[in-house]
């Protein structure tokens, strides 16, 4: 026998090549879906680059706009600088002074405002949020609520005509500050008690405050030309956090509102003790009467006194507000803010208002 050498070739099968040729489409398909896509984001780049510098054009539009169409000076308007004067119509009438700066006056909806802020009071509450302020009835002094649980009480004349850095040192040091048992939510001022104010915080208690401006006894040691009384509790508490604290403009009456659906009524009075029989010191007492006690259906986001002594109140998730008549018994009035009629909806909107 001759022996034979077999040699084993791998040779393609069809279904070899087959596949070989799917794989090759398949790339070329992918290949042309990525120059589509290439190109698109080209013509996508161009478009944002067109975009931006429209954009850009808008905003040296709108900025042009304001200085032509702003006031000679709304900053010196505000302080009462007599020498800037706000466009009026000539008059012939001899009574009319264009360079009287109680004349001027910043209607809403012009579009016109301040570019900046005349005062800023850095860090009043150190790094803690402010949560409220208000102003005194007078103008003359500015209070402060913080996440810090404190009362900050300062004379707004102190913060004009300082740098920032003589603010920031008077903001710490000049301020009255007063103690509370939690965040402070709502500050108000009584229009009819001479420095006294009303503080609603977080853990649902309400207290009044009262300040002296007329004493610089404390001047020399802390800086501050304001003494204030301890934070007086009133005797309700509310059981969720205080939502308002507003005043009568006609009376010593402050109403407490809350989350808890409730209304606090209080008669405040305020009265001069002697501190001692030997001492010609006096102290001032506080103290709130609990006069009326309502409870709606939910959480009370807004409250104001009216005129003709109504208490004013918003109920969340409603539709209407609800005015209490002061005079008599707390007689209830409703009125849907959605509804031109009893029938006629305005808009399509009934469930609730903001």
């Amino acid at each position: 026998t001759i022996p034979r050498t077999i040699t084993l070739e791998n040779r393609p099968t069809i279904m070899d090549l087959l596949g070989d040729l799917g794989m090759n489409d398949q790339l070329t398909s992918v290949r042309s879906e990525n120059a589509v896509l290439q190109q698109k984001v080209k013509e996508l780049t161009a478009r944002v680059k067109t975009l931006t510098v429209e954009n850009e054009t808008l905003k040296a539009e709108v900025e042009l706009h304001r200085e032509q169409n702003a006031l000679p000076s709304f900053s010196a308007m505000a302080l009462g600088d007599g020498e800037t004067t706000a466009n009026t119509s000539n008059d012939n009438n001899s009574n009319h002074n264009n360079n009287n700066s109680s004349d001027h006056f910043v209607r809403s909806g012009n579009h016109q405002y301040a570019k900046k802020n005349d005062v800023t009071i850095p860090q009043l509450h150190g790094v803690s949020n402010i949560s409220a302020c208000a102003l005194s009835p007078d103008d003359v002094v500015v209070a402060t609520g913080g996440a810090d649980s404190t009362l900050k009480l300062l004379p707004w004349g102190m913060a004009e005509g300082k740098s920032d850095t003589e603010l920031r040192s008077m903001a710490q040091r000049a301020a009255a500050t007063v103690a509370c048992p939690a965040p402070v939510i709502s500050i108000a001022f009584s229009p009819k008690l001479r420095g006294v104010l009303a503080v609603g915080c977080m853990d649902g208690a309400v207290g009044l405050v009262h300040y002296d401006q007329s004493t610089t006894t404390t001047t020399a040691t802390t800086g501050c030309p304001l003494t204030t009384t301890l934070f007086t509790p009133v005797a309700k508490k509310h059981v969720k956090y205080v939502r308002n604290v507003v005043w009568s403009p006609t009376e010593p009456l402050l109403a407490s509102t809350s989350a808890d659906g409730c209304i606090y009524m209080y008669n405040v009075t305020q009265r001069t003790d002697l501190m001692t029989d030997d001492d010609n010191d006096e102290e001032i007492k506080l103290e709130a009467t609990l006069t009326e006690s309502l409870h709606l259906s939910g959480a009370i986001e807004a409250c104001c006194f009216g005129g003709n002594h109504q208490l004013i109140c918003y109920v969340r998730d409603t539709p209407h507000l609800t005015y209490f008549d002061l005079k008599d018994d707390m007689k209830q009035t409703k009125i849907n803010l959605n509804q031109q009629s009893a029938t006629t909806t305005a808009g399509g909107f009934s469930d609730h208002v903001s």
